[in-house]
């Protein structure tokens, strides 16, 4: 802890320190020490900051469990040996300003500067012990085949990101925090990607296939009398907003004309006018709400409508790719049983699609529609053998 400029020992907060580095030192693995702190109950350390009112950030009072990057850092951080270390990180403004943590060698270091929580050498042992070691079962590095994945497939129970573990030569993603960090806080779960490979990409087929029938129904509809008179309708309307608009206007104006003539007292002025320009609020929303529906009508009902275009383009396509899953996947929830819950981007436009072509009568084309995508959050199974 900081007091004034110096640093003093928090006797609660080194006992943990010194367990860390005691279970370290008996060859316990990162993660082992992880589930143990948890399973022990033990505040991890920006809760503990903020349950100690070192910091009033809201976001470290959610936080619930230690996690493998916290740990790391207290058996890294030379300021537990009594040394206090700069440079350890470096701002790069070129990407938002967040700090990046520099290579050990640039490290400016400044011995015995306050009292050690452990011994040097006990500090010195548990950094020989960093090096990377050859494991069966290991995370995905920069040397292994790409994750196409990362960043979209979470656990559908806690809302964590899974991990990625090779076993052997073949992939799979596991609830992070079941495996790493407490095994009561969640439910194993496991994932073959291969067998992801295959779902998704039978899944996004069939929405391609769905895109390619709803351009046709699109083209179809607009040949449709049912749509040239709602067209005809809208059309008629604008303009009658325009003209009682223009009315207004003109009104207004003989008002101001009236008022400078004496015909109209200064009070009936006032009043008049009051009246005459909230019906211009009025109609003037009511025209730029017509012309905005117009104009949307006019982009969802077209070829160029976000959703078709985005699976269209990869109707050609013969198999799942990065490219694929990254336009067209927002999200990828897994839960028990190998089930999975798929959230597609470009549901909106699809939604406001569908209603459109119901309300032009379009309801007995799109049967096949309706209930392929009746929640527009489509849920598919694995099979996890």
């Amino acid at each position: 802890m900081k007091e004034g400029s110096h640093l003093i020992i928090d006797k609660e907060a080194a006992a943990v320190v010194k367990q860390i580095y005691e279970w370290r030192l008996e060859g316990i693995g990162i993660i082992s020490i992880v589930q143990r702190l948890n399973s022990l109950k033990i505040l991890p350390p920006s809760k503990y900051r903020f349950e100690k009112g070192i910091t009033k950030a809201k976001k470290h009072e959610e936080t619930l469990f230690w996690y493998a990057s916290a740990v790391k850092r207290v058996l890294s951080n030379p300021v537990y040996a009594g040394s206090l270390a700069q440079g350890r990180y470096k701002s790069n403004f070129l990407r938002g300003g967040h700090p990046t943590e520099t290579n050990e060698s640039e490290w400016l270091m400044f011995k015995n500067t306050h009292t050690a929580i452990i011994t040097e050498e006990t500090f010195g042992a548990v950094q020989q012990m960093r090096k990377p070691q050859q494991k069966e079962v290991v995370k995905e590095s920069a040397n292994s085949t790409e994750n196409m994945f990362k960043g979209l497939i979470v656990c559908g129970d806690c809302g964590k990101h899974m991990t990625r573990l090779r076993r052997r030569e073949k992939f799979a993603f596991v609830c992070y925090v079941y495996t790493s960090v407490n095994k009561h806080a969640c439910t194993m779960k496991a994932i073959k990607e291969a067998d992801l490979h295959s779902a998704l990409y039978s899944y996004i087929k069939c929405e391609i296939a769905l895109a390619v029938d709803m351009s046709r129904i699109i083209s179809d509809l607009q040949k449709r009398q049912s749509y040239q008179r709602h067209q005809n309708i809208v059309d008629k309307q604008i303009n009658a907003f325009k003209r009682k608009l223009g009315q207004n206007r003109r009104f207004r104006g003989s008002l101001r004309e009236d008022f400078k003539d004496g015909i109209l007292t200064e009070q009936d002025y006032i009043a008049m006018k009051a009246d005459y320009d909230d019906e211009k609020d009025k109609l003037q929303q009511g025209l730029d709400e017509l012309v905005a529906e117009k104009e949307k009508q006019k982009e969802i009902l077209s070829p160029n409508n976000k959703w078709l275009t985005e699976f269209r383009r990869f109707e050609a396509e013969q198999k799942l790719s990065a490219v694929m899953v990254s336009a067209l996947i927002k999200q990828i929830k897994a839960y028990d049983g190998g089930r999975i819950e798929v959230l597609l981007r470009y549901r909106s436009e699809l939604e406001s699609l569908h209603g459109y072509i119901n309300d032009f009568d379009g309801k007995s084309q799109v049967s096949d529609f309706e209930t392929t995508n009746d929640d527009y959050e489509t849920r598919a199974r694995i099979a996890n053998e």
